[in-house]
């Protein structure tokens, strides 16, 4: 049940919040399929991702930039799988909290800056993502957090006002982003307890 409160819904980032974060292996691994010292394949990975995940260049074109050289076919499909399975362990204890949002008279969305490549995998493996309310994807949509417009149109989806939303991102310029068009938002450092918390402040009552 919930108590009297504004708040209608709860947003989830993927990447770090319904997943678990990568290791110091799978970096590695990368790194070494890619020929390239740690630091500069995590600098480039994320330096070019933004329009990988607009899909505004293929697997092959980001993976390309990320290297630094033109790569084999079978190397950019290692790649591809290396980064789908470093990305696709989930959280259980974030995901078990989304159910019993749901549970509570919540509605649930997922908004995540995605690759076309993962998200496909994703919806192979995970049964689960059909339990959430809305599912937005930048992929899909052509826009990229931290825009203004992009959890605009999640709130837009939900029905629901973007200040009765609270959203749960990992990144900094994710939470700005969704504070500045007047979400509630709580930066995840991984600890569940503080979803849990944040939400009950904001008056709703979990089973």
């Amino acid at each position: 049940m919930t108590t009297n409160h504004s708040l209608r819904a709860v947003i989830f980032d993927y990447g770090r919040v319904l997943s678990l974060s990568p290791t110091e292996d799978d970096w590695s691994a990368l790194a070494t399929a890619t020929e390239l010292p740690l630091e500069t394949l995590q600098h480039r990975y994320w330096e070019y991702r933004d329009a990988y995940d607009r899909k505004e260049v293929t697997a092959a074109e980001y993976w390309a930039k990320v290297a630094g050289r033109e790569l084999s076919e079978n190397e950019i499909t290692e790649l591809i799988s290396r980064d789908d399975a470093q990305w696709t362990r989930v959280n259980t204890d974030m995901l078990h909290l989304a159910r019993q949002l749901k549970e509570a008279g919540l509605k649930i969305a997922i908004l995540s800056n995605m690759q076309v490549d993962m998200l496909r995998v994703m919806r192979v493996k995970f049964e689960w993502l059909s339990d959430f309310d809305v599912q937005m994807y930048s992929c899909e949509v052509g826009m990229v957090k931290p825009s203004d417009e992009i959890y605009l149109e999640c709130a837009r989806r939900l029905g629901i006002d973007p200040k009765q939303a609270l959203f749960l991102d990992d990144k900094d310029k994710n939470i700005a982003g969704a504070e500045a068009v007047g979400m509630h938002a709580l930066l995840f450092e991984g600890e569940t307890s503080a979803a849990e918390n944040k939400v009950k402040e904001l008056g709703v009552v979990l089973n």
